[in-house]
């Protein structure tokens, strides 16, 4: 008994795993030389080709019945082959050419020939016809947007940013030289009206530039007000009589002057730093123009029919300005003040201190949403004693400075 054998578990010799082998197979065999394999490759070749030739045929005369019935046919597929600057429309039917180029291996070679270089009898010239649900652009539509794109191309145009203004910056150069001048005004702004008017005078004096400087940011605060007093004013004193003499004290631009001058009036115009129409003087300090306080009587030496306070009340000692200007306009004279509304503790308070100093108020209008006009009327007083003056100036803050919001 051998090792493995076991009673009762004996396999018959003949059944055995040798002889199944030995029996012969029943599948079909390919010719085992090469030539058979070449001719069975030809063959097949030949039967592809005759195949894809008369698919060929039926499709170009399929796409020429179209064309006499004017259809168009959405049934195409467009597919770039060859290099990059060479594109050809191929039919839905060569796709049976591509199928055969994986199903195939032994024609790689020819079927590959036949799909990236169809001959005219087997591919006709490629028609620009217009896909069906296709979002892609026809041939006329693409040279359009060519042209369009060379004519003015994207990437040439400028942002709005970046357009130049005619003084040689760029809207974005405008607008930071605009931010800084703000910002510059502003400081100029604060120290105007947070200081005594003797030291504005010398910081104009040191630097003659602050002074175009602040209202070059003056100018730009007005562009955004529903309405500049000192227009208000040019169009009131226009009906006044010809020849009428108007004092503006701390005149910035002169508008008025510029205005009213050419029109028969007598406008002087007084400010930090002299102009065209600017005299240079501080009005609180001294005007200088012929009067005096010690008389009650008319003083013919006092020409001044109308003195004019617009937005200039800024330092802190802006009441001596009134009084300046209570000595050099003649009897019965006006006083014109406009002021921000929000500087004002208390209108009524600020009414009292200017009819202390010696005019009656005639007509208020607060109206405006940002200014607050007055009308005063000189009137005779005796002349001040150095106790009531000090005390007039001790109300000074009845008029608070004018500070623009942070940035």
């Amino acid at each position: 008994m051998s090792l493995f054998e076991v009673k009762g578990w004996e396999v018959p010799h003949q059944t055995g795993i040798a002889g199944s082998l030995s029996q012969p197979s029943k599948k079909r065999k390919r010719p085992a030389n090469d030539a058979g394999k070449v001719q069975s490759a030809q063959a097949n070749v030949e039967k592809l080709m005759r195949k894809v030739e008369k698919r060929a045929l039926g499709s170009r005369n399929e796409q020429k019945k179209e064309r006499r019935n004017g259809q168009r046919t959405g049934d195409l597929q467009v597919r770039s082959i060859g290099t990059s600057d060479h594109h050809k429309t191929i039919p839905r039917e060569t796709k049976s050419r591509v199928k055969a180029k994986t199903q195939s291996k032994k024609g790689k070679g020819m079927v590959e020939s036949l799909v990236k270089e169809p001959s005219d009898t087997v591919n006709p010239p490629p028609k620009r016809v217009k896909m069906k649900g296709s979002r892609m652009p026809t041939a006329s539509r693409l040279a359009h947007a060519i042209d369009d794109a060379s004519a003015s191309p994207s990437h040439n145009k400028k942002p709005d940013r970046l357009i130049q203004s005619s003084n040689g910056l760029t809207s974005l150069q405008v607008s930071m030289k605009d931010t800084l001048d703000g910002a510059r005004f502003r400081w100029i702004n604060e120290i105007l009206y947070t200081t005594g008017s003797a030291d504005g005078r010398r910081l104009m004096r040191e630097d003659p530039k602050l002074y175009e400087e602040y209202h070059i940011g003056f100018r730009q605060q007005v562009r955004n007000w529903p309405s500049n007093p000192v227009n208000h004013y040019i169009s009131l004193l226009s009906s006044y009589p010809r020849g009428t003499v108007i004092a503006d004290l701390g005149c910035g631009d002169a508008a008025l002057a510029r205005t009213l001058v050419p029109k028969g009036f007598c406008v002087l115009s007084f400010d930090l730093i002299s102009d065209t129409y600017v005299l240079e003087a501080n009005v609180c300090e001294r005007i200088p123009l012929p009067g005096t306080e010690d008389s009650l009587d008319d003083n013919p030496a006092q020409v001044v029919d109308v003195c004019v306070c617009a937005l200039s009340l800024m330092s802190l000692d802006w009441i001596r300005c009134i009084r300046e200007a209570w000595r050099v306009l003649r009897l019965g004279g006006e006083l014109k003040i406009a002021e921000v509304t929000s500087r004002f503790t208390d209108v009524n308070e600020f009414v009292a201190v200017i009819t202390d100093i010696g005019f009656k108020v005639k007509a208020k209008d607060d109206s405006n949403t940002h200014f607050t006009l007055l009308d005063f009327q000189k009137i005779p007083r005796p002349p001040l004693s150095i106790k009531h003056w000090n005390d007039l100036q001790a109300r000074h803050e009845v008029l608070q400075p004018c500070e623009y919001k942070r940035r």
